[in-house]
């Protein structure tokens, strides 16, 4: 029986569990969704306890689906999620998720005040609702006998970590993606944790992502007959470039699921103010640095929706959108769309932009509107891309999630970014990545070099380059030549 590592990664939309042997083959893969709700306008809340179960199960799964229990289990997580727990170490209330925007006031005074600047160049996280620092200001100011019984702030990966093994313990990858932890002396940062009037002990002790856990099956929820060590791993944005073998000099990753990311590795710290690069922890050596947009595979439904009426489209819908929009010209005819339909995150950081269709004429048909909603996801990556250029020169992009399933999406990207692609393996990177670094934490792996299954190679069509060129020039002016208008239609 050939060794193998469980890699698991506790998502926004799911959770997904993946097993990888020694050899590279992943000889189980599974997923199991779990649902967001939203009671006000701007919030976006999910049960912890369902998400511990579904965790709890998939691993079950696994280990019948196997035969045989795993050598390590590693774990990767979403990041920026807040669940505040009492003295009995009880949840008292949801997981508030990533895409909550319900502290946008709180992050748009941060920045409108210059005082962003400084808390990014502390903590190297950008200054968005989405972070817990501002999260947790939020509700000392708007929930204040909430946060006054709040014993403990933690991610949902803490708390899962916490139901296992009852000790409060966060990795530095997740903490550094709180605002709330200092990139340059790597632990909870004393000044952002005064403004939000909270002392370290209401955080979980920082430990290393290759740090482990024994699980010596004391819950008997997991059905193993041996004890297993549990690597506590990293975030899921750091490991999906782990899992695409994307950390060395000159590569990117570039993530496409339901919002998108692009991010490069460094060994130092690279912060940029005026867009806020994200720098996160991946491992004692490595930050990974990027930035993410908020909409990505999420503007296909909504073309969809909008345009065709496709309230609940079908894997049939989407394929004939991919084929359809074929019949239109790269550019589309000089229309172009700012896709910032749930607001914008990397580079501009608002919460209040909205999206921008420009160079309407008479003779675009809907085909049109279609084809330039998918164009513009690669414009708005390409512009990600060309800040992380300042500091890397990158020749390669390695590519992962859901939209690698449409070879017409694939090309374009591949064509607007004007780089060699590598379109990874379909299976989910950052579970892939939790498992290559659980076998690294166990010295199964003395190095990261792992086989990394069959990679297709697209390169770019120079013919389309003028006509791209043309049309992002249009889309990068779009959000600052509008920017006042829509605060004007947006706030509230």
């Amino acid at each position: 029986m050939e060794q193998y590592a469980i890699g698991i990664d506790i998502g926004t939309g799911s959770v997904k569990a993946l097993a990888l042997t020694l050899s590279g083959t992943v000889i189980a893969n599974l997923q199991k969704h779990h649902p967001t709700i939203s009671p006000e306008n701007g919030y976006s809340e999910q049960d912890p306890d369902l998400i511990f179960k579904i965790f709890i199960d998939l691993i079950n799964d696994v280990l019948y689906n196997v035969g045989y229990a795993p050598e390590v289990i590693g774990l990767s997580s979403c990041m920026h999620s807040l669940i505040c727990i009492d003295k009995h170490h009880t949840p008292i209330s949801p997981l508030i998720t990533w895409a909550d925007n319900r502290a946008a006031p709180i992050a748009e005074g941060f920045r409108t005040s210059g005082m962003a600047k400084k808390i990014y160049n502390r903590s190297g996280a950008p200054v968005h609702s989405m972070l817990p620092f501002c999260k947790i200001i939020w509700m000392k100011e708007n929930s204040a006998d909430l946060f006054k019984r709040t014993a403990k702030f933690i991610s949902i990966k803490e708390y899962i970590w916490y139901r296992l093994f009852k000790s409060y313990e966060v990795d530095e990858s997740i903490a550094s993606a709180t605002g709330l932890f200092n990139t340059s002396k790597r632990q909870w940062d004393k000044t952002l944790l005064k403004l939000c009037s909270i002392e370290p002990g209401r955080l979980s002790e920082i430990i290393s992502t290759n740090s482990l856990s024994i699980y010596n099956n004391q819950l008997e929820i997991l059905k193993v007959d041996k004890a297993i060590a549990f690597c506590i791993g990293a975030s899921d944005g750091c490991l999906a470039n782990l899992g695409v073998n994307a950390l060395r000099p000159g590569i990117a990753a570039l993530t496409i699921g339901t919002s998108g990311a692009v991010r490069v590795a460094s060994q130092q710290v690279l912060l940029n103010s005026a867009t806020m690069l994200f720098n996160y922890v991946l491992d004692q050596n490595t930050f990974i640095i990027g930035g993410p947009v908020n909409n990505g595979g999420n503007v296909v439904p909504w073309l969809l929706k909008t345009f065709l009426q496709k309230n609940k489209a079908t894997v049939e819908d989407y394929n004939n959108l991919f084929t359809t929009i074929k019949s239109v010209p790269a550019g589309c005819d000089g229309l172009v769309f700012l896709p910032y339909i749930n607001g914008e995150r990397c580079p501009v950081w608002d919460e209040h932009s909205s999206g921008i269709f420009i160079g309407v004429r008479a003779y675009h048909s809907t085909l049109h509107f279609l084809r330039a909603g998918i164009e513009s996801v690669c414009y708005a990556l390409k512009n990600i891309l060309e800040e992380l250029q300042l500091h890397n020169s990158i020749k390669q992009v390695n590519v992962t999630g859901g939209f690698i399933n449409s070879s017409e999406w694939l090309q374009m990207l591949t064509d607007i970014l004007n780089k060699k692609i590598n379109v990874m393996p379909e299976q989910d990177a950052s579970a892939r990545g939790a498992a290559i670094l659980a076998f690294k934490s166990i010295d199964i792996l003395k190095t990261y070099k792992f086989p990394s299954g069959k990679i297709q190679i697209l390169k770019p069509d120079k013919k389309l380059q003028l006509i791209y060129n043309k049309q992002y020039s249009v889309y990068k002016t779009l959000y600052n030549s509008n920017a006042n208008q829509m605060h004007v239609l947006n706030k509230s």
